[in-house]
């Protein structure tokens, strides 16, 4: 398959391959990695079958600034230009058909670790007289981009010496000669800055996570996508922008009717998760279905009956769980149960009360749930809360019919951090063995597959 030059932006480095991979998956386009991509890297080469295939995988992300066809690349300016200069002699039909009388181009230097004057990038555009230049130049809206990128690191990084007592100085890694294929999706992050919505809380999701969490889950217009922790809505909000039906659900009846307040003339306006929908054209765009659930009443999911159990139906569940820093998980319950001979629960205007929910309970309420409930091959997509400290994998949530696709990590302080964990469910549903079973978990799990299957 096709190199390609992927140029990330410089936040949210553990996100990068799960955001890179799950836009090419949403298309169903396969691509091959070239080498482990580290954080402190933002240029990296990936296969694609072609250069339309390229184009559309990463028009998803809001991680990628563009995807690049390198023309020539070196560890200096020199040894660029003399392989750009190959590649236009060995590649001549195809460089003609680019740059051509009629053709027109731009030429940007951009430099990462290093910042350079006006004159120097002028300079060294001027020094790729190796490549058959025609056409006319267009800043505005060229028929081509053209993209010289330099990698600049601290001398004091791995791979970099320094000699004697010399203070630490940017060495040059690599320098690329490119042409631009196209660009990600980095303007939904301003299209849903959180500033810009009439509804939002102090756990409103940015819409950069937010966005990070719906590509996970693989939303699409055939997607039905399940918040049971839904809040203000920030989530699905993102996941209805790709065209998924989404569901929300919360606890909180406040937070998912909203709130009202007046605006001039006294004409009294609603503020809740439809308006933002009807906002930002949503409404029309996916559907959108609000409800009051208790989560750790996921019993409803489990007949007594196999053959009357209900279909899973979910594509993916994607949520923010309460845990606790801001707002601490409930539950619906009572510290005193009420008298057998209360009225309280029939009155119209009855609202139940809530206990505290234990987090882990709820993590496992919430897996065991979207188990039973989400199709196979499909994704639950959540947060989770972890003090620094106390981190191991052995604390991540765990389920006999889901597989851990990817753990990314999202610093907050020097004391927390959160991590967005995308579970894949790779096994129809199945009871959990009992103590007379002694099977190992995958084979229970191909068992049932196989009997699914049979029947």
């Amino acid at each position: 398959m096709p190199r390609y030059l992927v140029r990330f932006f410089n936040d949210y480095a553990a996100f990068r391959l799960p955001d890179l991979e799950c836009s090419a998956h949403s298309f169903s386009i396969p691509l091959s990695h070239c080498g482990k991509l580290e954080d402190d890297e933002v240029f990296y080469f990936v296969d694609y079958p072609s250069e339309e295939d390229a184009k559309k995988a990463v028009s998803r992300s809001v991680l990628i600034q563009g995807i690049y066809e390198v023309w020539g690349s070196g560890s200096s300016a020199e040894e660029c230009i003399d392989q750009t200069g190959k590649y236009c002699t060995e590649n001549a039909q195809h460089v003609s058909s680019i740059l051509h009388d009629s053709s027109s181009y731009c030429i940007t230097v951009e430099n990462y670790g290093c910042r350079w004057t006006k004159k120097q990038k002028i300079d060294l555009m001027k020094s790729f007289n190796t490549i058959p230049w025609k056409g006319r130049v267009n800043l505005e809206t060229p028929d081509t981009d053209f993209f010289i990128f330099q990698d600049f690191r601290n001398s004091s990084i791995p791979g970099f010496k320094k000699e004697g007592n010399e203070q630490e100085t940017l060495v040059l890694k690599q320098v690329y000669f490119t042409r631009k294929l196209g660009e990600g999706s980095r303007h939904l992050i301003t299209d849903y800055d959180l500033k810009k919505r009439k509804y939002i809380g102090t756990t409103s999701m940015c819409a950069t996570l937010s966005f990070l969490s719906a590509n996970c889950a693989l939303a699409n217009r055939k997607s039905l996508i399940y918040d049971p922790f839904v809040g203000t809505g920030s989530l699905i909000v993102s996941i209805a922008h790709y065209g998924a039906h989404v569901i929300g659900s919360d606890l909180d009846i406040r937070v998912v009717r909203g709130k009202n307040f007046r605006q001039k003339g006294n004409i009294e306006s609603e503020t809740n998760i439809q308006s933002n929908f009807d906002d930002y054209g949503l409404t029309n765009k996916a559907g959108l279905e609000l409800l009051r659930v208790d989560l750790s009443q996921s019993h409803v999911w489990k007949p007594q009956n196999k053959s009357h159990a209900p279909k899973p139906i979910f594509d993916a569940i994607v949520c923010d769980p309460p845990y606790g820093n801001r707002e601490g998980p409930r539950k619906i319950g009572r510290n005193k149960p009420l008298a057998e001979d209360s009225l309280a629960r029939v009155k119209e205007n009855y609202i139940a009360g809530t206990v505290p929910y234990d987090v882990k309970e709820m993590y496992d309420d919430l897996l065991e749930f979207a188990a039973r409930s989400i199709v196979t091959k499909g994704r639950i997509v959540m947060w989770f809360f972890v003090n620094n400290d106390e981190y191991c994998e052995e604390i991540l949530p765990s389920h006999r019919c889901f597989k851990l696709l990817y753990n990314s990590i999202d610093p907050l302080t020097k004391k927390y951090h959160r991590r967005l964990l995308t579970f894949e469910k790779f096994c129809d549903y199945f009871e959990p063995p009992t103590a007379s079973n002694k099977h190992d978990l995958s084979d229970v799990a191909e068992s049932e597959n196989k009997r699914i299957k049979q029947e």
